[in-house]
């Protein structure tokens, strides 16, 4: 049973499309995930942007090219003036682009919520906020009570958890600066 609403923004990207590239299993998770880049990529692009902390170890190289360079979806990488690595995925071919933009998550296919479930783990603290998104009609009644609002209010409204905000799904770092002059 859900007795508090979670309150704090968390990156819609990193939690409902970063699943889509089946690459979670690994022991290397984004630092965070975007879906617009400064004067780079807008969100009718449709990429999912991913930054990694770049480490110098045998495993993260390996990391790096079996499961993100060679990924299906890869389209770009760029290394950032903040030491982080953004790896570019492309988006267009997936089918809840949409939902996700307008914050639909209840929408997405039900193998699709499996797999959101399955990468975040079952014993996840979140599990059940993360479950209620998903299937927001199971959870009217635990909301309501939490929010002190009528149910009702909630079934119009449909969805229990606010669409993506884009300024704060948005990469404001910068690329790095190759220098290719002898000095």
């Amino acid at each position: 049973m859900i007795k508090n609403v979670y309150g704090k923004y968390f990156q819609k990207s990193r939690i409902f499309l970063y699943p889509a590239l089946d690459i979670h299993v690994s022991d290397f998770i984004p630092y965070q995930t975007y879906v617009t880049w400064d004067n780079e990529l807008d969100i009718d692009a449709k990429f999912l942007i991913c930054v990694f902390d770049l480490k110098s170890t045998p495993e993260f190289h390996q990391f790096e090219k079996a499961r993100l360079m060679n990924h299906v979806l890869f389209e770009d990488y760029y290394e950032l003036s903040n030491g982080k690595g953004a790896y570019i995925f492309r988006m267009a071919g997936f089918p809840m682009w949409d939902d996700f933009v307008s914050g639909n998550y209840s929408n997405f296919p039900e193998v699709y919520k499996n797999k959101i479930l399955k990468c975040y783990g079952v014993t996840s603290a979140n599990k059940e906020h993360l479950e209620s998104y998903l299937y927001p009609e199971k959870y009217y009644k635990d909301y309501a009570r939490a929010l002190d609002i009528d149910e009702s209010v909630l079934q119009e409204v449909g969805q229990l958890c606010s669409p993506p905000n884009f300024k704060k799904e948005n990469l404001t770092a910068l690329k790095k600066e190759l220098d290719f002059s002898n000095k």
